[in-house]
């Protein structure tokens, strides 16, 4: 029979004849031991770790300021189809709603991508400038423009 030192020394079951048709048996065994001694070796680094650098600090929580969107403006635009309009993002996000099928683009140079009435489109002041178009006859955009502020 072997030892192993985990919290004192840990006795491994010695191989018995009816494990060798049974080999998960003994494999539980040996995995019993060496949950038992990565526990132990997790305790010890604990120790270790709170000697070296002491008791860790609790920190104190401090009142967060949490930013708030605060709605600036609204704007109703109509869009034709056979040309595109642009549409400029001055504030910290615009959200685009259709009445009608439109075409959104980066460019008018751009084929876009269809963004379906009643369906809305979220944009930061990042993207600058979106180009839009109807996708037959005309539609309206209504667009919000909002700014984050802290409270």
């Amino acid at each position: 029979m072997s030892e192993v030192r985990v919290d004192g020394y840990v006795k491994i079951p010695e191989h018995k004849w009816y494990q060798i048709l049974d080999a998960f048996t003994r494999i539980d065994e040996e995995l019993e031991v060496l949950i038992k001694q990565v526990d132990y070796a997790n305790k010890l680094l604990a120790t270790i770790a709170a000697a070296l650098t002491g008791q860790p600090v609790t920190p104190t929580p401090t009142p967060a300021s949490l930013p708030v969107l605060v709605l600036v403006k609204t704007d109703t635009i109509a869009v034709a189809q056979d040309i595109y309009k642009e549409i400029l993002i001055p504030y910290d996000l615009a959200v685009i709603t259709p009445d009608l099928d439109v075409l959104v683009a980066k460019s008018p140079d751009e084929k876009g991508f269809i963004l379906h009435g009643g369906a809305y489109l979220s944009l930061r002041r990042e993207n600058e400038r979106i180009y839009v178009k109807a996708v037959s006859g005309t539609a309206n955009l209504y667009i919000s423009y909002w700014q984050v502020a802290q409270q």
